[in-house]
């Protein structure tokens, strides 16, 4: 029965030209996203190198604001390594947290983090959402 659930869960993917969750790629470097004190749901998060316009990877943040990092298309997990990040924000979800539109541009998002030998998650905050 569980095969017959995932056969047609698949299916309905293919037919709306989605890819598989990144949530089904275990591992990764997890992170959470916060507005002040308040989780921020659905919405994805994508990892720049600064100066750089090509995404490195990305997570979709749960009802908790929690994402694990993947590759770009999904297909493995991204570990980060040493180095200075930028990061943009886009929503997911059926009702679109008000983001601001600076969160949305790699060159101009305030987002911005460097991971260090040792650390062991993403701590991203943004202001509080109206």
């Amino acid at each position: 029965m569980r095969n017959c659930i995932a056969f047609v869960i698949l299916c309905l993917l293919f037919q709306a030209g989605c890819e598989p969750s990144p949530s089904l790629v275990e591992g990764g470097t997890a992170g959470s996203l916060m507005a002040g004190e308040t989780p921020v749901p659905d919405v994805e998060v994508k990892i720049y190198a600064v100066g750089d316009s090509t995404p490195l990877g990305f997570g979709a943040t749960n009802h908790e604001g929690k994402f694990r990092l993947v590759s770009p298309k999904g297909e493995g997990p991204l570990w980060l390594t040493p180095g200075d990040y930028v990061f943009t924000l886009e929503s997911l979800g059926p009702v679109p947290p008000p983001l601001p539109a600076a969160y949305t541009n790699a060159s101009k998002s305030p987002l911005k983090a460097t991971w260090k030998e040792g650390d062991l998650a993403l701590d991203l905050k943004i202001p509080k959402l109206k």
